[in-house]
């Protein structure tokens, strides 16, 4: 699976009500209930989905969706 659609889906799994509305600038300030326990959810979601273990403390301080893709494109 490819790093976009695993995020994509992944997101889509934490936060159903939000789902289809991501894009590449989406933040976690703009995802209600998007906090550190729901972002933990999700790296396990996408950890997931991938088949491989993601360094969490690298997303913390990612600015959107689209550079957490971009994140996973280049550990991959």
């Amino acid at each position: 699976m490819q790093a976009r659609q695993a995020v994509l889906e992944a997101l889509s799994a934490v936060f159903p009500e939000h789902a289809g509305s991501f894009g590449d600038e989406t933040m976690a300030e703009d995802v209600s209930g998007w906090d550190s326990f729901s972002h933990v959810q999700l790296m396990f979601e996408i950890e997931t989905r991938l088949g491989r273990k993601i360094e969490i403390r690298k997303t913390y301080d990612l600015d959107n969706v689209g550079a957490l893709i971009r994140l996973l494109e280049a550990e991959a």
